[in-house]
């Protein structure tokens, strides 16, 4: 993956369109079955997490990936950083990075979220609620790159 400013890797929990939704077990290493969605609408989105990144809180940090096809679990994509959805709710702050996936020739046109389409951005805001903020791309990859910076300490790498 050719490293540009916005670039990142994002890990595809549970792929567009999916009734079901997966999550990561980094403790067992594997991709566990967390819910099975029967009326809910499938999300227009992949849902993942930005590779190599803690939250303050010790959690990968939460991603959405947008793209004209559905992947699968486990599947790494370069994608290019548009913009958080960001909730403080008084004890924690929740983060959710937008992105889109740059291996899309019809749907990475996207530099920033509000290139989305309207659709998307009314299912991106419910899922933090009616309290959360958009922070544009440069305040969005100031969150990846922190949170790339804990996992690196984490892991007993020293910044370079």
């Amino acid at each position: 993956m050719d490293e540009t400013p916005r670039e990142i890797e994002i890990v595809v929990e549970t792929p567009k369109g999916a009734a079901n939704a997966y999550e990561w077990d980094a403790r067992a290493r594997v991709i566990r079955l967390r819910a099975v969605r029967h009326d809910a609408p499938a999300p227009p989105f992949e849902r993942g997490y930005v590779a190599n990144t803690f939250t303050a809180y010790g959690e990968t940090l939460p991603a959405l990936l947008a793209l004209t096809l559905p992947t699968f679990p486990g599947c790494r994509a370069a994608a290019r950083v548009l913009g958080a959805l960001e909730r403080d709710n008084g004890e924690t702050v929740e983060t959710l990075i937008v992105t889109t996936a740059v291996a899309d020739a019809q749907g990475n046109a996207a530099r920033r979220y509000q290139d989305l389409e309207a659709d998307a951005v009314v299912v991106v805001e419910r899922a933090l609620g009616e309290q959360a903020r958009w922070l544009d791309a440069d305040a969005a990859l100031d969150i990846v790159r922190a949170a790339q910076r804990r996992w690196r300490m984490a892991q007993g790498k020293h910044e370079v």
